[in-house]
């Protein structure tokens, strides 16, 4: 072969192996190469951006317990208010419902994925908390619930514990329940319309408070609760039990941001004092010092989601004082709210204190739902519960709370 065909043939070859080395780069990359036998043995790949999408997940933790991060729900979707347990989580027995004849209530959809299939409004958003300052069988004590659902679904109208409203009104997007007692002071309220606050005051120490401020039209509800209630209780007796002294609360309302706006839920429950075979040697006294808040909030962007159960002041700080024997125990924030609570046993008398917030409608082993992207976070919390013989159990603080927004928070 003549010099010039083997340098025609080594020209070829050359540009048959550049050609695939950068079809393979440009196939890594997404893209095409061009072909040099077609286009000349100089062609080149044109300049092309390269565009990926990466997914970053930020894990929020309440102060109280880490909270499980969800990953944000796809877009234009509006994020559900609870989201599927934890995978592998251990879980715990809830307590037990306390008289054989209180029914479980039906388990409702999770707010923001309602059994209809309907699409949400877009933009909607809900809120959701209850507070129950001492529940003992058919004893119920200081017990608020409130919710809003701005969503195009009807709000949420009961908790872990039973039905907090009955027979809301169709067309209603907010309500307050407050009930200092069953048979003595209750108020309740609905909207829209809005209206003023509903009371009841009984002059026995037993008041209940109730407010909800939406309007037909679904505008932003600033400056106040979208929806509240409160509930104060006196004195009363459930089994072995004397319960003195007890309050709840609950509201949700918007936190304002710079374009859009947080959704925040709180539930307040300040228990009462209890007393077991007062005055003998045997007596058994739990006195909360001050009241615990849960509290839970989603701004609609990554890491504004949060989920907490606080007194106020220091952890360290007393939180729960225990007599027995004539020798009084104190217990700090810390050891009642944190961790996986612990069993204290006082003669005939077992107290089990309550710990970490769990997951809301979900196993009590699992830790509180806060999403990743900000939409939604929800958690539920037993404070004390109290046991003795085969009376029915007394639960001190149960707390439940959650919220759901969309993407960038709720705009106003």
């Amino acid at each position: 072969m003549s010099y010039a065909g083997r340098r025609r043939a080594s020209t070829l070859a050359g540009a048959a192996a550049a050609a695939s080395l950068t079809a393979l780069s440009a196939w890594a990359l997404g893209g095409h190469a061009p072909n040099p036998v077609t286009e000349g043995s100089t062609a080149t790949a044109p300049d092309r951006t390269v565009t990926r999408s990466v997914v970053v997940r930020r894990r929020v933790s309440a102060p109280a317990a880490a909270a499980r991060t969800v990953a944000a729900p796809a877009a234009g979707a509006t994020p559900a208010l609870a989201s599927p347990a934890a995978p592998g989580a251990t879980p715990t027995p809830r307590h037990r419902r306390m008289s054989g004849q209180r029914k479980t209530p039906s388990r409702r959809p999770a707010a923001g994925a309602p059994a209809t299939g309907a699409e949400p409004l877009p933009g909607g958003y809900r809120a959701f908390a209850s507070a129950t300052a001492a529940m003992a069988g058919d004893l119920v004590l200081a017990r608020a619930g409130s919710a809003a659902a701005l969503d195009g679904h009807p709000p949420d109208t009961a908790d872990d514990l039973g039905a907090l409203v009955a027979d809301l009104p169709a067309a209603r997007t907010a309500f307050g329940r407050a009930v200092a007692l069953p048979g003595d002071a209750a108020a309740t309220s609905s909207s829209p319309p809005a209206g003023p606050a509903a009371g009841q005051d009984t002059g026995r120490g037993m008041t209940a408070t109730t407010t909800a401020r939406t309007d037909p039209r679904g505008a932003c509800v600033r400056g106040a609760p979208i929806s509240s209630a409160e509930a104060h209780a006196a004195t009363a007796a459930a089994g072995p039990f004397a319960l003195a002294g007890a309050r709840s609360r609950t509201e949700s309302s918007l936190d304002a941001g710079i374009s859009h706006w947080a959704l925040v839920s709180r539930a307040l429950a300040a228990p009462p004092e209890v007393s077991i075979a007062a005055g003998t040697a045997s007596e058994v006294a739990v006195r909360f010092l001050g009241p615990v808040t849960l509290l839970v909030r989603a701004g609609g962007t990554a890491g504004s989601a949060a989920a907490q159960l606080d007194p106020p002041g220091d952890a360290a700080a007393p939180l729960v004082d225990v007599r027995a024997a004539g020798r009084t125990v104190r217990y700090t924030a810390a050891d009642v709210l944190e961790g996986g609570g612990r069993t204290l046993r006082f003669g005939a008398v077992t107290v089990v204190l309550g710990g970490a917030p769990h997951a809301w409608r979900r196993d009590a082993g699992s830790p509180p739902l806060v999403g990743a992207d900000g939409t939604f976070a929800s958690a539920a919390a037993d404070l004390l519960t109290v046991r003795i013989a085969d009376a029915p159990a007394l639960v001190l603080g149960h707390l439940e709370a959650a919220v759901a927004v969309p993407a960038r928070g709720v705009r106003c």
